[in-house]
């Protein structure tokens, strides 16, 4: 009686009763043996098959799919590649299988003309201009389904790095998928935190030379870094695929092509960073498991900002390693910054 009288409320097909829709949905909440797993990505199963996600219509199989895109790909730009499948759901119609594009007038039409409603009041209060052509440029995306016009308004986002309010907006991430090709969307409205991005960008304005001292075959390692920015937000806004189990870094885009030819965006979130932090201190994790008073004393004063610092530049973890014998730490500065030594003499306060 209480659901029946709140009908309006559920995502109810059309026809569909609040019994049946009961009857639907209870064995996938309760039993263990129905959608077992979101993603399966290992063992001699359909892949697609097994996975619990909503990417592909009923019957489409892994080698249906596989094949269908290695087609599209087929004699296409491999230097700078659409990031194909992205924002749309594969389905059998007639037997042959078609892309429901996300778009408004395609698949969830009602919900993305509501983003790009609100996407157009935006542009009003943009920043600058740059952010103006940003916000046009994802509402021409929304409106068409262009992969290519996706890219073009990628490489503008990422180009921004002037606008102290940002935001992430889109079919983003792909971990949903088990092909790794089909995005869920989400977006973040943020707002830069200048004090702590200091430190960030004394890292970010010396990533040549991390680079080039870096542990790794020289084959390996780029001439020149390309648009390496980083900075340290506060997030005011999170909606779709990063709520309620938020990110707490964003490193965008995700096309290798548009990160090698016009960089990439890297951000902390401080204010998701520090609640967790608030949030595990006194659970007992350092009093059972770190050695000493003195190690203990340096985690509490020193933890939150070294954390913050790898997730940063998850680039240079690699060389964490390496360098830990190579620079020295200086904490005792009296102007209260923490100064790192190189190898050469070079001095950089963080």
């Amino acid at each position: 009686m209480y659901l029946a009288d709140r009908s309006s409320a559920l995502p109810l097909r059309e026809g569909q009763t609040v019994e049946q829709f009961v009857a639907e949905i209870s064995p996938v909440i309760f039993d263990p043996a129905v959608m077992a797993k979101r993603t399966v990505q290992s063992g001699d199963v359909d892949l697609i098959r097994a996975s619990a996600n909503n990417y592909y219509g009923e019957g489409v199989t892994q080698v249906e799919v596989e094949d269908f895109y290695a087609r599209m790909k087929a004699g296409k730009d491999t230097i700078s590649p659409i990031s194909y499948g992205l924002n749309s759901r594969l389905v059998k119609e007639n037997g042959k299988l078609v892309e429901k594009v996300w778009k408004v007038g395609g698949l969830y039409s009602p919900a993305l003309e509501k983003i790009v409603s609100e996407l157009q009041k935006a542009v009003a209060f943009a920043e600058n201009d740059a952010q103006k052509s940003i916000i046009g440029k994802l509402i021409e995306y929304y409106q068409t389904g262009d992969l290519k016009i996706f890219d073009a308004y990628s490489i503008l986002w990422v180009e921004d790095t002037a606008s102290d309010v940002d935001f992430v907006n889109g079919f983003i991430e792909t971990y949903g998928d088990p092909l790794g090709m089909k995005a869920s969307w989400e977006s973040t409205v943020n707002f830069i935190n200048k004090e702590a991005t200091k430190r960030t960008k004394v890292i970010s304005d010396n990533a040549q030379w991390f680079e080039d001292h870096s542990p790794v075959d020289k084959r390996f390692k780029k001439e020149k870094v390309k648009g390496v920015s980083a900075k340290v937000i506060t997030v005011s806004m999170l909606g779709g695929d990063c709520y309620p189990a938020t990110p707490i870094g964003i490193n965008l885009p995700n096309a290798d092509w548009i990160r090698r030819d016009h960089g990439s965006k890297s951000v902390t979130i401080e204010n998701i960073t520090e609640a967790y932090d608030k949030a595990s201190q006194g659970n007992g994790f350092n009093d059972e498991f770190v050695w000493s008073d003195k190690e203990r004393e340096g985690l509490k004063k020193y933890g939150f900002i070294t954390n913050n610092l790898k997730k940063e530049f998850p680039g240079f973890i690699r060389e964490a390693t390496f360098w830990k014998n190579k620079c020295q730490l200086n904490t005792s500065d009296k102007s209260g910054n923490t100064q790192v030594y190189f190898p050469e003499g070079e001095k950089i306060e963080v």
